[in-house]
């Protein structure tokens, strides 16, 4: 039977993460003199042809692609791209006052450790190891959070959903409730002129190329896709057929769990789909879970010594041995809140929250997690195995929320389109 969760606030267990391969290493190939050569001019900002290379390095240890003219060359044209953008997104946070602390950046990096069930510091080493700067990781990732804390701090205010708009998908959604339901990740790639829909569109298909060749979807995503689950290696979670634009839907409806679609092409841009799993229609055992999450909110102070304190609180609650019975009463101390999950299908949660409590014992805090709205933990209270006996649609305040989603989505991509339009832009490669 379909499943639907009612989870309202697990976003802020949002976390950034790949996969690297530790089977590649590559010899540094720019000399000095080359090192500072310009790659491109970003208003009075330069990315040299060493940050290019880097990248480049970098998506091919992650990808496993072999190292090869042709693989450079090809991605060149992308990385630039994608290096130009990140540099304007940084520029426009920091121009709106946003700032990421060394700590923030760090955290996220723990982040993708601990989702790939590294030791502390392995990515750093595993760069290093390949003559590739960690300062190349940590520039992409302060690029990711500076853009999506602008554009929820300066937008999200703005954006409204009606009760209509609510209650007109919950229709939709409820005529194809008896059908399968997908877990996709996407990569969406903007056509800025119609001038450029040739070259996004060879674009698009080399990479389908690549990712069915074995790429890794999830890095992919994240180097080169526009949209805001870009972040989260494009996961956007499970769709229930309905859900997306008419184009998209009937596209996804042809797909089976490990397909990647051919390009998409929509007028707001092109699309590749990636088909995780599939839950059909009538299957009822779902192995369920019951969780609580403690965060303290940094909501109206995000500065580094707010979020240390914070840190620090809850580091001192975990020494008085918290419990699910005994979290809200020592929550209050610290000035934390305590939120109930109940019966949730382990497999709908968050692929990152998913890492996070895989082998966490019951009554036990996991390990402590930043966000952009605060500082917590996950305690599982109960694992069990249930049948579902009839289908449930989607709560309205989970629907409302993929639509505020999908609006800031639209928003951040006619913003960064405003800004490379705004800007001084120079390529020289």
């Amino acid at each position: 039977m379909k499943f639907f969760l009612n989870i309202k606030s697990l976003s802020w267990f949002f976390s950034i993460f790949f996969i690297l391969s530790s089977n590649f290493c590559f010899s540094q190939e720019s000399s000095k003199n080359n090192t500072l050569t310009i790659a491109a001019v970003v208003n009075d900002k330069i990315i040299t042809i060493s940050d290019l290379n880097n990248r480049i390095d970098l998506v091919l240890i992650a990808s496993s692609i072999p190292k090869s003219e042709e693989a450079i060359q090809h991605l060149k044209k992308q990385l630039i791209k994608t290096l130009i953008d990140e540099e304007l997104q940084i520029q426009e946070a920091a121009k709106n006052g946003i700032k990421i602390s060394p700590e923030d950046i760090m955290q996220a990096i723990s982040d993708i450790e601990q989702s790939n069930n590294m030791p502390k510091d392995q990515l750093k080493i595993l760069l290093e190891s390949n003559n590739i700067p960690f300062q190349t990781l940590e520039k992409q990732v302060n690029a990711n959070i500076s853009w999506i804390r602008f554009i929820v701090d300066a937008y999200g205010p703005t954006v409204n959903v009606s009760d209509k708009e609510v209650e007109d998908t919950l229709k939709t959604i409820s005529k194809s409730i008896d059908k399968p339901q997908r877990r996709v990740s996407e990569i969406f790639l903007s056509i800025d002129t119609p001038s450029k829909e040739k070259d996004v569109l060879k674009a698009a298909h080399d990479f389908v190329k690549d990712l069915r060749n074995g790429a890794s979807f999830d890095m992919f995503a994240r180097q080169f896709s526009e949209a805001p689950s870009a972040a989260q290696g494009g996961d956007i979670g499970w769709v229930q057929q309905g859900q997306l634009k008419e184009t998209l839907d009937q596209a996804l409806s042809n797909l089976q769990k490990g397909m990647i679609s051919d390009p998409i092409v929509t007028k707001e841009g092109i699309y590749i789909f990636y088909v995780q799993d599939i839950e059909k229609a009538g299957e009822s055992k779902q192995n369920m879970i019951d969780f609580k999450q403690l965060m303290v909110s940094l909501f109206a102070d995000k500065s580094e010594e707010a979020s240390l304190k914070a840190k620090n609180d809850i580091e001192t609650l975990k020494k008085e041995s918290p419990t699910c019975q005994n979290l809200e009463s020592l929550a209050e101390k610290i000035n934390a809140q305590v939120e109930s999950i109940l019966s949730v299908p382990e497999n709908r949660l968050p692929i990152p929250l998913q890492n996070l409590i895989k082998n966490l014992p019951l009554n036990t805090p996991s390990q402590v997690v930043s966000t952009e709205q605060g500082v917590g933990f996950i305690m599982v209270c109960k694992r069990s195995e249930a049948d579902v006996q009839e289908s449930v649609l989607p709560d309205k305040d989970m629907i409302q929320k993929k639509i505020m989603n999908q609006k800031l989505e639209l928003v951040a991509r006619r913003v960064l389109k405003d800004l490379r339009r705004a800007a001084f832009i120079e390529t020289r490669i």
